[in-house]
């Protein structure tokens, strides 16, 4: 189990996202498979959400390609992101199944180009939930898997 990470009351009440950020820093730092259930679907949702805000779809295959995408979906319907795991669903079924993974920027754009997520892309920016809020509302759900208060 990753441990979490102690959050100080007194930084707390200096600022609110002192919660969010140590949520985050678990997130980031740990490997998948030293994460309890709970800080797992977090984690996948969070680095869905991080690849598909920073690139698109196509960067979160690219990068991720080695995640079980299934149980990514899973996690985002763990964590409240349903709108989000049927975006994926969707974009999964688009996706070439050959395995095919560029290894150039050249062959990144090219695969851009060939494999047309736009229309999810765009899909994914104007949910009325974002996975962020979801995170949050998971995290108060969820709050000693993520954080420890100290005095």
């Amino acid at each position: 189990m990753a441990v979490p990470n102690k959050v100080s009351r007194e930084a707390y009440e200096k600022f609110q996202g002192e919660r969010w950020n140590a949520m985050i820093s678990l997130l980031s730092l740990s490997e998948l498979d030293e994460l309890t259930p709970i800080q797992r679907s977090a984690h996948l949702a969070y680095w869905y959400m991080s690849e598909v805000h920073n690139g698109g779809h196509w960067q979160y295959f690219c990068n991720l390609a080695h995640y079980d995408h299934i149980e990514v979906i899973d996690a985002l319907r763990e964590v409240g992101a349903k709108v989000q795991a049927e975006i994926l669903s969707r974009a999964l079924a688009i996706l070439p199944q050959d395995g095919r993974r560029p290894e150039t920027i050249e062959q990144f754009i090219d695969g851009y180009d060939e494999v047309d997520l736009f229309e999810l892309d765009q899909a994914f920016n104007v949910c009325t939930e974002q996975v962020e809020q979801c995170l949050e509302e998971y995290l108060d759900r969820y709050e000693s898997e993520f954080i420890e208060w100290i005095p």
